[in-house]
């Protein structure tokens, strides 16, 4: 054993701090709802941080943007400008936090997935806003029609959200 590990075993020497590794610690862009249907065009001309676009470091290996959140209507799991990561070729599944357009109006929402015996529904967590009964989803929980025929496509699934403070 050397003199400096000794020194370290017996309290003399402080021990060196083991800082966790992280790999593949890159940039995704913080991305407007207004551009969610351009991502993939968006990300590939925009693949370094500029300074025309909010950018986020994240240790995620797929390919993922960001979002903050618009509104309310998730509360309390999310807040207004909250910002949230969405995967788009994420498998989705009930109980999911998503991100829907609606093909006739293109409105853009965050929900959750619901199935409530075989019913599946968009939820919204804060009671103020009311939930969204689907007619069927079909292609692996991708697209969706409500009672009135509206079809959805879900964007992506939400999988992490990143809070500051």
């Amino acid at each position: 054993m050397g003199p400096e590990k000794f020194f370290t075993e017996i309290g003399i020497l402080p021990r060196k701090p083991e800082y966790p590794t992280i790999r593949n610690v890159r940039y995704v862009p913080i991305i407007s709802w207004e551009d969610i249907d351009k991502y993939p065009d968006v990300a590939e001309s925009t693949r370094f941080p500029s300074n025309d676009k909010d950018w986020i470091l994240t240790e995620l290996d797929v390919f993922v943007f960001g979002l903050r959140v618009k509104d309310d209507v998730m509360e309390p799991e999310f807040f207004k400008d909250d910002i949230i990561i969405v995967e788009p070729a994420a498998a989705t599944k009930p109980e999911d936090f998503i991100i829907v357009k609606n093909e006739k109006s293109t409105d853009i929402f965050l929900t959750q997935l619901k199935k409530i015996g075989t019913t599946f529904l968009f939820h919204s967590l804060n009671s103020k806003d009311s939930d969204i009964p689907l007619k069927r989803g079909y292609k692996g929980y991708k697209l969706f029609k409500d009672m009135e025929g509206n079809q959805y496509r879900v964007i992506g699934k939400v999988i992490k959200k990143e809070k500051f403070y």
